[in-house]
């Protein structure tokens, strides 16, 4: 406002050099006084002035003219002129020239240019006339006034048409151009209520900007009191446009946040507004600025404003007023491709390729306080949008996603009242506190969710969709500290799951009824209840993680029985119930460098595996991502013990095994009236084993080409039942033809007992194998007998 009075004032000077001429002698303005006139107005300026052309005009009135007008620019800005114009009419009222009076009628301002400029040091180049022009202004007939007073002057009689304003800040690299100025005021003057009517063209062709109303009346005196000015009445309407972003975006200064951003989505900016009341209580009423964004056919962005009366006198010198407002802002329908393609162009960080849009979304956002103290109510529904995270997550069209929030904003902090982010079935609230008064903001905030069917949670993820959960789940934390570089915030949460239900995969029979309830903060976590079925086997889960990074946890699964073919579908229905009873599984992961590293061990006193009883089942088992390693394992059955060790690759191609196995005292009797009862008729004694194992593959069509392996066995006191080895051999023997048969029965009679037995009996059978190409080759083969020995090699 006092940089427009400071102009207008400049003017004005002008205008009271040509109304001086008009009060000495009308008839005697001529070329001879031009010289004079020039005189008056540099010095009033400080400025070279030079006029073309002073004559005497008839048209529409008498008056005069001067053409050509111009006033230099301060040297260390510019050598090109502050002001020009084409020219200056001054039009006087004939009765009162007649009786030799002269009384302004009419100051018309044609085609003029004002250059203003700041530089660098952020000074302007009209700094140095305000400090060099001489109270009064220097002319005759504004000798007595001061600029506010030359400035009425103007403003009470001026016409200005088709003005120019260049404005360059080169603080901010901003260059302005106004133009097409039409500038009307009538009745303006101390003690009356003045009109004004402003019409300008920025950054367009055609008039764009409109300002007309009414101002006063002003006092008649001590109007130079702000607390005089106060009370005077101001009735101004405002509007602008339409106007493109691009065409707005040519006028602000150059920032690297506005260049990145794509003006060409903006069209069709419109705003307007009402300003009224007095100077020292001054309201901004029915404001509205609305646009067309993202190829929008209608509007589609509006921002709505109202403002409490505010003293500008108070804010011009340099009090900070307490401004109250209210308003609004809608943004809708949004395209969401748009948006997204907006957000990734100017280079917001937090956006993986992964994420797609599309259809439409809206904002709404109401507002009100004062700079000290706003309060804001917000929502963004993206209902209407299909919102898609690679395969993880897919939000279709029409299902509820969107987020509310009530925030109070200070100038130190932000106060979360109550907000709320919907997902489908899922809704998750906030409140708290965000303290901006240090360097790092800091967090005082509880979320908690409201319970959730995870079914319905589920059917937009679909990686869970395939498990076809089921449940309810529950969320509550509290985040309390300042995040940064390498540290989190205070984090204590609980989750908790009610009648949990998956179906897996890769196991063959359904997990049910779980609970669960893990407690969690911002490095540790641990599972103070999960319990679950799967099928018959029912488990419990208690687990606790110390440290997140680097990772340190420990589990314990407890179970009273577990069934095998709850986990895994034998090739073949067992014929007895495979359970494993008082299962205790307890482990360790912690990491070592990049590597997770895992030591368990799994214990179970009694049970049955494979169609065989056991007691006292023992392992112990270490992994890492690329290898399981059986560091041991024990289990008393058949009468003995069967203890080894083994390792699995499970990335590599196609997976591997090492087996290494030793049985000691295993009764064969027992073995094969489990495994295969019709050979247990046949021998008896029992039997140590040492067998390693290796191969690949997943299935036993792939392994079995792969098998390699040694290893050696031994029955000890056993015997062939129902079979007289002896004696079917020399009864072969027998039937050869140039066999004496004499000396066969010889042999019987000298070993009868050999020869009678219904069984064979041995010290000990013994041999050693190799397993390659798909065959085990046995070397080494005997069998010894209290009378006999029998050896033998070949291959299965």
């Amino acid at each position: 406002m006092k940089k427009f009075l400071i102009i207008i004032a400049i003017v004005a000077v002008l205008l009271a050099v040509a109304a001086a001429v008009l009060v000495a002698n009308l008839d005697k303005v001529v070329d001879s006084k031009k010289d004079y006139i020039l005189e008056q107005a540099e010095s009033a300026l400080g400025r070279s002035v030079t006029i073309d052309e002073i004559g005497v005009t008839l048209s529409r009135g008498i008056g005069v003219k001067l053409s050509g007008v111009a006033i230099a620019d301060d040297p260390g800005f510019s050598d090109e002129p502050f002001v020009e114009a084409s020219d200056l009419t001054v039009r006087v009222k004939l009765w009162p020239l007649i009786r030799k009076q002269v009384e302004i009628k009419r100051l018309v301002l044609h085609d003029p240019v004002i250059n203003v400029t700041r530089n660098e040091n952020g000074t302007f180049n009209f700094d140095s006339m305000i400090s060099s022009s001489p109270p009064g202004g220097g002319s005759p007939a504004a000798t007595d006034a001061p600029p506010a007073a030359a400035a009425t002057l103007v403003l009470a009689f001026a016409d200005i048409k088709n003005g120019t304003i260049r404005f360059e800040d080169r603080t901010q690299n901003l260059r302005l151009d106004v133009r097409r100025i039409d500038f009307t005021a009538r009745n303006v003057g101390l003690g009356q209520k003045a009109s004004v009517e402003f019409k300008a063209a920025v950054a367009s062709d055609e008039q764009n900007v409109e300002i007309s109303g009414t101002v006063g009346p002003v006092p008649a005196e001590g109007y130079e009191t702000p607390e005089l000015l106060r009370p005077t009445p101001v009735d101004l309407g405002v509007s602008l446009g339409p106007l493109t972003a691009k065409q707005i975006k040519r006028f602000l200064p150059e920032d690297p946040g506005l260049n990145q951003f794509d003006a060409s989505q903006i069209s069709d900016v419109r705003a307007a507004f009402k300003i009224a009341g007095s100077l020292g209580a001054l309201e901004v009423s029915d404001a509205e600025l609305s646009a067309r964004v993202y190829g929008a056919a209608e509007t589609n962005a509006v921002v709505r404003l109202n403002t409490n009366p505010v003293d500008v006198l108070a804010a011009g010198e340099g009090a900070l007023p307490d401004v109250a407002f209210e308003g609004s802002v809608e943004l809708g329908p949004l395209p969401l491709v748009k948006l997204l393609e907006q957000a990734r162009s100017s280079g917001s960080g937090g956006l993986p390729p992964e994420l797609e849009v599309s259809g439409d979304g809206a904002v709404s956002i109401e507002f009100g306080g004062t700079p000290g103290a706003v309060s804001v109510n917000a929502s963004v529904d993206l209902t209407g949008g299909t919102v898609r995270f690679g395969e993880q997550f897919v939000k279709p069209a029409g299902t509820p996603m969107g987020l509310t929030s009530s925030l109070t904003i200070g100038p130190e902090s932000v106060g979360i009242e109550k907000s709320k982010l919907t997902v489908g079935a899922m809704v998750i609230g906030a409140s708290g506190r965000i303290d901006l008064s240090g360097d790092v903001p800091r967090l005082d905030v509880s979320v908690r969710s409201q319970k959730v069917d995870v079914a319905a949670v589920a059917a937009m993820m679909p990686a869970l969709a395939a498990y076809s959960p089921g449940g309810i789940v529950e969320l509550s934390a509290t985040v309390k500290g300042a995040p940064g570089p390498g540290s989190l915030p205070d984090v204590d949460g609980t989750f908790e799951l009610e009648n949990g239900t998956a179906t897996v995969p890769q196991l063959p029979q359904p997990v049910t009824r779980a609970s669960a309830t893990v407690k969690f903060s911002e490095n540790s976590a641990s599972v103070e209840r999960a319990d679950f079925t799967v099928g018959r086997s029912a488990l419990q889960l208690r687990a606790e993680a110390t440290s997140f990074e680097p990772m340190a946890a420990s589990y314990r699964i407890l179970s009273s029985e577990v069934h095998r073919a709850d986990f895994h579908t034998p090739p073949k229905p067992a014929a007895r119930p495979e359970v494993l009873r008082d299962l205790r599984a307890e482990g360790r992961l912690w990491q070592d460098g990049d590597i997770v590293r895992h030591r368990g061990t799994v214990v179970s006193p009694a049970g049955s595996v494979a169609n065989l009883d056991y007691r006292d089942l023992k392992a112990t088992i270490g992994s890492t991502q690329e290898r399981v390693e059986i560091e041991s394992y024990s289990v008393k059955t058949l009468g003995g013990t069967v203890e080894g060790s083994g390792a699995f690759l499970p990335t590599a191609q196609p997976p591997s095994f090492e087996l290494s196995t030793r049985v000691r005292r295993v009764n064969l009797a027992e073995y094969f009236t489990y495994k295969v009862e019709s050979i247990s008729r046949f021998i008896d004694g029992t039997i140590d084993i040492d067998i390693d194992l290796a191969g690949a593959g997943q299935e036993w069509q792939e392994v079995q080409p792969t098998l390699s392996g040694k290893g050696g066995a031994v029955v000890i006191k056993g015997s062939l039942l129902n079979l007289n080895i002896a004696n079917d051999l020399f009864n072969g023997i027998e039937q050869l033809p140039l066999v004496d048969a004499a000396a066969i029965n010889r042999v019987r009679q000298k070993n009868p007992k050999m020869f009678s037995a219904s069984h064979t009996a041995f010290q000990d059978l013994r041999g050693d194998f190799r397993i390659e190409n798909g065959r085990i080759h046995s070397r080494g083969l005997v069998l010894k007998s209290p009378d006999y020995s029998i050896f033998g090699e070949g291959w299965v």
